[in-house]
């Protein structure tokens, strides 16, 4: 057990509260095989509940894998059955928790959805937008998201929590104790409404460049130069219209960038019916059913931006706005994680692309499904579609790293190349 003296978190994590059985996802279908630590699995040995005991033997295996990112294995897991858990009951409730308690939980299970980190022995606290429930409050506060200090003593189980040491100075290349200020000003930049959200995603991209650049020469005068300019930037509107105009973007090459990165992703592990059913609308909105040849199904893709998208998201942009900034926060954003047994240490800048390219695929997937409900589709729906999009594909370390090597294979791990994927359709 953990304790700490503060938190941080986002105003809607306190909103939260789990609907169980009446849920209509559930956390307990559509990943992997779920991590068991060391203390849990040794406690459910002992356990004299005769039906958990055959169950445990049945289903729980000590890993003998090192499929970690940084040396660390987990201990056991729970093999899952077609994509659920085995202890799932049919009434959607866990059999562990029913039987012997919330406590008997392992610590991924008894976490989720939430999220944690620690920086400077601060708890950071937010929440997955792949939880159904979580997702609405995330997304749906139409206001900019708030973030409130709590100045008292907490204790979590976990003690893998990711923990990040802004003393650390430029550690990994990185100007750790830049951190707070380099994060907030991200979060500053994509609350900022007077620009689209492309816009301010290109602004990131070149205040990310520019950061990782100056690091190199561990300068404290240079990372303060760089921080100013870009305060002073976005503060005029004319230089930013200037220089990150709304012009309309490669569209052929979005899509075929982007189909490649979906039909990937449906070649892999762990697809959900749900997602599956959000690529066939896809495919159909974007009539590739036909196939097409893909400048047939480029002015399909620009005609359903102009005409379903883009006024619809000129109404509902706080959505992703409020997903990028929950993912900026959440993932400690644009630094990532100091050291973390579950996922890979990035630069400034991969940091960045791997958040572009989450965007660019649930905008592209977006657009295809709006052009197949045509003027029925509601802001529920796009909630819908992006907790079922951040389960499949937010969630796959693996194939998010996978998706920016393919983006460096192809050159496009570059301005330029995060501009195709950023820019309107129009």
């Amino acid at each position: 057990m953990e304790s700490f003296l503060g938190v941080l978190e986002p105003r809607y994590y306190k909103e939260f509260h789990c609907t169980m059985s009446a849920c209509k996802d559930t956390c307990c279908s559509g990943w992997g095989d779920v991590v068991i630590e060391q203390a849990t699995y040794e406690r459910y040995q002992k356990s004299h509940d005769i039906l958990l005991k055959y169950l445990f033997e049945k289903h729980i295996a000590v890993n003998e894998e090192d499929s970690s990112c940084d040396g660390y294995r987990p201990y056991a897991l729970v093999k899952m059955e077609k994509n659920t858990c085995p202890f799932l009951t049919d009434k959607k409730l866990c059999l562990i928790q029913k039987r012997a308690g919330e406590k008997a939980l392992s610590i991924t299970c008894d976490t989720y959805p939430r999220s944690f980190n620690v920086v400077d022995g601060i708890l950071e606290r937010s929440m997955y937008v792949s939880c159904p429930e979580a997702a609405k409050f995330i997304l749906l506060n139409q206001e900019p998201m708030q973030f409130d200090f709590l100045k008292q003593k907490v204790e979590v189980r976990n003690h893998l929590v990711p923990a990040i040491d802004t003393h650390s100075r430029f550690a990994e290349g990185k100007p750790w104790h830049y951190f707070n200020e380099i994060r907030r000003f991200v979060v500053d930049i994509l609350q900022n409404r007077h620009y689209s959200l492309g816009q301010r995603l290109t602004i990131i991209g070149d205040f990310c460049k520019s950061l990782e650049q100056v690091s190199k020469s561990e300068s404290d005068k240079a990372i303060n130069q760089v921080i100013a300019k870009f305060k002073e930037v976005i503060q005029d509107e004319q230089v930013v219209e200037k220089m990150y105009s709304r012009e309309a973007g490669n569209v052929r090459m979005q899509l075929e960038a982007m189909r490649i990165l979906l039909d990937f992703r449906l070649k892999g592990e762990n697809i959900g019916q749900s997602f599956l059913t959000c690529i066939n609308e896809f495919i159909d909105g974007l009539g590739l059913l036909q196939r097409v040849s893909l400048e047939t199904a480029a002015l399909r893709y620009g005609e359903v931006y102009a005409v379903f998208y883009e006024p619809f998201v000129r109404q509902h942009e706080y959505v992703l706005e409020n997903y990028l900034v929950n993912h900026v926060f959440k993932n400690v954003f644009p630094f990532g994680p100091q050291k973390n047994a579950y996922a890979p240490v990035r630069s400034i800048y991969e940091e960045y692309m791997a958040m572009v390219l989450q965007y660019a695929l649930l905008k592209t997937l977006l657009i295809g499904i709006m052009g197949y409900h045509k003027g029925k589709f509601t802001v529920e729906s796009m909630v819908e579609i992006i907790q079922i999009f951040e389960k499949t594909i937010g969630h796959n370390i693996s194939y998010i790293q996978q998706s920016l090597d393919f983006m460096k294979a192809a050159q496009m791990d570059n301005t330029a190349g995060m501009a195709v994927l950023i820019k309107n359709n129009k």
